[in-house]
């Protein structure tokens, strides 16, 4: 109820959001534009199916916090997050996607598909096929590797959301 869909493609996301959390599909892929509600859908489902949403970002902070305590391995990082029942991986393809972020991000998707762990993926990156061909390399799908491509194809929704940042008024120099 607190997500207020206004545009049609809002309308799909909170459509496919209940197809989640009813178990219609088990992965739910977002895409587009600044402040349309992706990171919020994204912490009701979170709430609502006791999982959790987190950042590739934070992810990364959570492996390097791991190194430096010398307390376990990537896998005890990463299979921490896969005892949630829901996760939702935000801001994919924002960090630079180092070899080692990819293969967390592989290992997370091909774990949850395996598991049958809803899983939701959240990215500002559009798909190829909206991209003139000599930017597509910058697309969701070229950031991904191809074995998480390949699971993606499987019981998963793709809703791009486009439309106005709902997150507040003009930027204004003067308030800060």
């Amino acid at each position: 109820d607190d997500y207020k869909a206004e545009t049609a493609d809002e309308k799909k996301a909170l459509e496919a959001a209940r197809a989640l959390i009813d178990g219609r599909i088990k992965k739910l892929i977002l895409l587009g534009s600044f402040g349309t509600g992706k990171t919020m859908l994204a912490s009701i489902l979170a709430m609502i199916l006791g999982g959790i949403r987190i950042t590739m970002f934070e992810i990364s902070a959570r492996v390097r916090a791991m190194y430096n305590n010398r307390e376990g391995t990537e896998i005890d990082v990463l299979d921490g997050l896969l005892d949630y029942p829901f996760i939702a991986i935000d801001e994919i393809g924002r960090t630079k996607g180092s070899d080692a972020e990819l293969n967390w991000l592989s290992y997370l998707i091909d774990k949850a598909h395996s598991r049958r762990i809803p899983l939701m993926l959240i990215s500002n990156r559009e798909r190829a096929k909206n991209l003139p061909e000599e930017i597509r390399g910058e697309s969701f799908e070229a950031f991904l590797p191809n074995d998480s491509l390949s699971r993606l194809k499987q019981e998963t929704a793709i809703v791009e959301l486009r439309g106005r940042d709902r997150r507040g008024a003009e930027f204004n120099a003067d308030v800060l």
